[in-house]
């Protein structure tokens, strides 16, 4: 889950997606390539995966801010849904 809403999309392919899941590749380092390493689709299955994570960012515009914005977050959580097929607390 990104830690803020609003993630902005451009035109660039590696930004229509927030979240990219690859089998790893010591020689994919570079996230605007994300598009040629998806494809063709690679089961990731049994294997080491990289979680590539975009988080851009846009300035919200505040009444405090009077030059310009010194520091801004930007983030996800993981946050597991649906782990387990029944609640252990209540088998």
């Amino acid at each position: 889950m990104p830690t803020r809403d609003g993630t902005p999309m451009h035109q660039e392919p590696f930004t229509t997606n927030a979240m990219w899941v690859t089998r790893y590749k010591w020689s994919e380092t570079f996230g605007e390539l994300l598009p040629t390493y998806v494809q063709p689709a690679e089961t990731i299955a049994n294997s080491d995966v990289v979680l590539w994570y975009y988080g851009g960012l846009h300035h919200l515009v505040r009444s405090e801010d009077t030059q310009m914005t010194h520091l801004m977050w930007v983030g996800f959580m993981l946050k597991p849904h649906n782990v387990w097929a029944k609640t252990p607390f209540f088998p």
